[in-house]
């Protein structure tokens, strides 16, 4: 029976447990990874799908506005090269839309996968794109990443090494061996109960090797994470900064570029009814209100998926930070 000494059991034990902390919090990496794939996938197809309501908007009004030209070329009011102008925004439109539906046709198809289907077993998604009304400072943030499942594992790598180190030295105190039994002895037809004990002398094997091993491993895993937490904090701050500069997109748009360009097209077509404008006034009017509201749509779009990104830097949703 060999009987370990210097606690190498407990030390066992304690390696064995603390692979299973890590194999824990890289499940739980994982599983975050496969969320923010599926949130940026949705984002994706849920601005998708609001740009293409507004382009089939624009292009039925835009249809309507050609068929009006064309009536009024008919009866001479206007020149031929005006329908053709239309025309061109027209097309240009009715390209914009097919791309569009090509675009929501390919994220539909990447979300249904990573839902687990080969098949799109739905024909329409529902959701809302988000604007948080106030983003936490920085600092915070910072702090928030540090406890991430990414900085967490290196921890759990570290405790793990240093308990392999901790092992390693033990396993360089020999075992104890304890041995009993009968033997028999020949010459005098007698038997006799035996208990023997052994203990190898170390002379030439102290487990030097694995023990050195063992910690340059903790060292490359330090300066590992080193790395690591450079990169993350330098992901951080990027995306923190185009939160903040997509936030700034978002309010100029919405509180002056829009209603200005609404406004402007109001007038263009009141005063297309009283002669003062022609009907591609009318167009380009609304061609300019739609693209920036494709833009806030496409920036909305783009703030989403920096926050997805952001909340899966620090594992945590941004709303539950105060």
């Amino acid at each position: 029976q060999d009987i370990m000494l210097a606690g190498k059991l407990d030390k066992r034990r304690k390696v064995a447990a603390l692979k299973s902390d890590l194999a824990a919090w890289n499940y739980e990496k994982k599983r975050l990874d496969l969320i923010t794939e599926v949130r940026l996938s949705f984002i994706g197809a849920i601005a998708l799908q609001k740009d293409i309501v507004q382009l089939k908007e624009l292009l039925k009004i835009s249809n309507e506005f050609l068929s009006s030209v064309e009536k009024r070329i008919k009866v001479g009011k206007v020149s031929p090269a005006e329908s053709s102008r239309a025309k061109v925004i027209v097309s240009a439109l009715e390209i914009k839309l097919n791309n569009s539906r090509y675009a929501y046709k390919s994220v539909i198809q990447q979300l249904a996968k990573q839902l687990g289907s080969n098949k799109i077993t739905f024909k329409k998604i529902k959701g809302k794109l988000i604007i948080l009304n106030h983003l936490p400072e920085f600092g915070l943030l910072k702090s928030k990443l540090l406890q991430s499942p990414e900085i967490a594992i290196y921890k759990k790598v570290f405790e793990k090494q240093e308990a392999v180190i901790e092992l390693e030295n033990a396993k360089s105190i020999p075992d104890l061996t304890i041995s009993a039994g009968l033997r028999r002895l020949n010459q005098t037809s007698n038997n006799s109960f035996v208990i023997g004990v052994s203990i190898p002398l170390p002379i030439y094997n102290r487990n030097q090797g694995a023990r050195q091993e063992a910690v340059i491993r903790l060292d490359q895993k330090k300066s590992e994470f080193k790395a690591e937490k450079n990169k993350l904090v330098a992901e951080l701050t990027t995306t923190y900064n185009n939160l903040l500069s997509l936030a700034g997109s978002l309010k100029k748009l919405n509180k002056e570029s829009i209603p200005d360009a609404q406004n402007a097209f109001e007038i263009i077509r009141a005063g297309n009814l009283l002669g003062r404008f022609t009907i591609l006034d009318v167009l380009d009017s609304q061609k300019t209100l739609f693209e920036l509201q494709s833009e806030y749509l496409k920036t909305l779009g783009g703030y989403n998926i920096q926050l997805a990104r952001l909340e899966r830097l620090i594992g945590q949703n941004l709303e539950t930070i105060n």
